[in-house]
């Protein structure tokens, strides 16, 4: 489905040169986790069925809603975390702080001036 959320992205909304990254409902998940499989969760008036058989995923497929929240929600969190430079991150927001510091300074001495002047 990773091409489609690509297709989509680019289409609708604009979007390209996205890296996506498939997190939750890999292969091998639904015994890892015990899911709920739906044999009529495939639908073959959808046009992304034979692809989705194409590459090996079988004739079930499951909703990503079949996680249990907490997983999905720990799941999320850990791709986030592998993708994200943390040290990097916090210091942008150190700028992003001393920023609106000084912004903030300039603002009051703007505003004493004026009041000074009238």
């Amino acid at each position: 489905m990773k091409v489609d959320i690509e297709n989509r992205l680019l289409n609708k909304l604009n979007v390209a040169n996205v890296n996506i990254k498939r997190v939750a409902l890999k292969p091998g998940d639904n015994d890892k986790y015990n899911l709920f499989s739906d044999p009529d969760s495939l639908k073959e008036t959808d046009p992304r069925t034979n692809w989705f058989r194409q590459q090996g995923y079988g004739n079930v497929g499951y909703e990503l809603d079949a996680l249990d929240p907490v997983t999905l929600e720990n799941l999320t969190v850990e791709a986030i975390d592998s993708e994200l430079d943390l040290d990097r991150f916090n210091e942008q927001v150190r700028l992003y702080n001393s920023e609106l510091d000084k912004l903030g300074l300039l603002k009051q001495e703007a505003t004493d001036r004026l009041l000074t002047a009238l």
